[in-house]
């Protein structure tokens, strides 16, 4: 069982150096992005599951920056950049600036890739959790 489980890990490790590190075609975090991207669908294939990674929702200013762990001032270049992008995905309400649910996804998917990433691995590893535990009750 371990040398199965070690082996699998292996050979994805070997696969994301070649997709990834050293796929020089593509900027790294775009190739990261797809790379987990084609494993999490091979994932939710192989369970028959299909739903969506992460539930955006409205926010306020002060909570992207919580979300995002960035300054103010980088939030506003962000809500800038997506005004531009989606002019309805920002709204002024009593003063206070709030981003919709697509204008915090796209913020994700477009200027805090980091973020994406790592909501992405969370949902892949919790796909293989999920995979671990069916494979572990039908054995």
């Amino acid at each position: 069982m371990d040398g199965e489980k070690e082996l699998w890990m292996y050979l994805e490790g070997v696969k994301w150096v070649e997709e990834v590190y050293l796929n020089f075609d593509v900027p790294y975090k775009t190739a990261e992005i797809e790379f987990v991207k084609r494993n999490i669908k091979r994932l939710e294939q192989e369970l028959k599951i299909g739903k969506e990674r992460v539930a955006y929702r409205n926010m306020y200013t002060k909570e992207l920056m919580l979300y995002f762990g960035k300054s103010s001032r980088s939030i506003y270049s962000a809500v800038r950049k997506l005004k531009r992008s989606i002019p309805d995905a920002v709204l002024l309400v009593k003063k206070k600036t709030i981003v919709s649910a697509e204008g915090v996804k796209w913020i994700e998917q477009n200027v805090y890739k980091e973020k994406y990433i790592e909501n992405l691995y969370d949902y892949k590893r919790l796909l293989q959790e999920i995979k671990r535990g069916l494979w572990q009750e039908e054995y």
